[in-house]
């Protein structure tokens, strides 16, 4: 399976549906460098047998880029022994890749167990499916996107769901950034089809009360806020080592944003962005200057 086509999710998927069905099955998920880490941490601190019960006394199995464990050594000689005791005792085992077993470099024993199993190729999504995709994100990010620009932006990515999120974003940020200015057909096509010139020359500024160091630091939260998946003040607070009424003021600009939802008395809020769009927030973030425009602080030479 190519990346970016929720090789993931699926596996999430599969032990949610799992665990629905039967709530006392033993499962663990885990990914092929999560697998290495652990080995390597357990030969380390001798916890070789508490690792072994682990990860051979599950009930299902569920393995992520299994790619990523070629030309381990020692991870993927125990890797092997996993699989052979899982499947001895009857428990289940799934596995995701790029590529088909018979194009993976791994040992002939450990090619030879993978076609036993069950394969499935998942391919790209069709065209209706990229839009339903993208109406949900918009949903999700509280946006208003018109048919046509979804059905534009679904004609021109075509092969990865983490590049279709990510033109999405492109086009709402840039919106908002712009002072909320209609999502149309014309600005999607500028802003994913080169320079937003023709839509609007002006460069989008915060606004005018803003506070200079707020601005500069923007990125720096929201980087920190779509890493982690955590929409809260204080933890704003720790994380860049300022004072909490300016993590406060932070996480109202991040909500101007789309990138957070609104306060509601909770201790965090929700995170609107996922992990994989934050290059395309950042990089529309770069765009704010890193102080106000606005009337009496425009010259002729530097910001004061």
């Amino acid at each position: 399976m190519p990346p970016a086509l929720g090789k993931t999710h699926l596996l999430h998927a599969i032990g949610n549906y799992a665990l629905a069905l039967h709530p006392r099955l033993r499962i663990l998920y885990t990914t092929a460098d999560g697998f290495t880490n652990d080995f390597i941490d357990s030969v380390h601190s001798r916890q070789m047998k508490a690792f072994r019960h682990r990860h051979r006394s599950t009930d299902i199995l569920l393995i992520d880029d299994i790619q990523y464990l070629i030309d381990r050594g020692a991870s993927t000689q125990e890797f092997l022994f996993t699989f052979d005791s899982l499947y001895k005792s009857g428990s289940q085992i799934v596995i995701t890749s790029d590529n088909a077993p018979r194009q993976l470099d791994f040992p002939v024993q450990l090619v030879a167990r993978f076609e036993v199993g069950q394969q499935a190729d998942v391919q790209p999504p069709a065209l209706e499916t990229r839009i339903a995709i993208l109406r949900q994100k918009a949903d999700i990010y509280a946006r208003d996107v018109p048919l046509d620009v979804l059905e534009y932006i679904a004609s021109r990515v075509t092969s990865n769901v983490r590049e279709l999120v990510g033109a999405l974003l492109r086009v709402t940020a840039y919106a908002s950034l712009n002072n909320h200015c209609p999502v149309d057909l014309n600005l999607a096509q500028a802003v994913l089809q080169g320079p937003v010139a023709d839509h609007d020359r002006d460069t989008p500024t915060p606004p005018h009360d803003a506070d200079p160091a707020d601005t500069a630091i923007l990125p720096k939260a929201a980087r920190v806020v779509i890493e982690t998946q955590i929409g809260s003040t204080s933890m704003l607070q720790r994380k860049l080592r300022i004072g909490f009424d300016q993590a406060g003021r932070l996480m109202d600009r991040l909500e101007s944003r789309g990138i957070v939802g609104p306060s509601d008395g909770a201790k965090a809020r929700e995170v609107l962005v996922p992990p994989e769009a934050l290059d395309t927030v950042l990089a529309s973030l770069e765009a704010v200057p890193t102080t106000p425009t606005g009337e009496g602080q425009r010259g002729q030479g530097e910001p004061t």
